[in-house]
């Protein structure tokens, strides 16, 4: 059996996008907290690596 595959691309384009918006969100944050929280490049590298590690 042959699947279609041209419907399935969009959908996983999606759900890829979707997959990876919650790696992005932390880095789009990062300036404004940083500023927010006085906290020096390496304070704030930390918390980015703990939070990609996922500690």
């Amino acid at each position: 059996m042959r699947f279609r595959t041209a419907g399935y691309t969009p959908l996983m384009l999606m759900a890829q996008t979707c997959a990876l918006l919650g790696f992005a969100c932390y880095a789009v944050a990062l300036t404004p907290l940083q500023e927010e929280w006085q906290l020096s490049n390496l304070q704030s590298g930390l918390i980015a690596s703990a939070f990609f590690w996922g500690i």
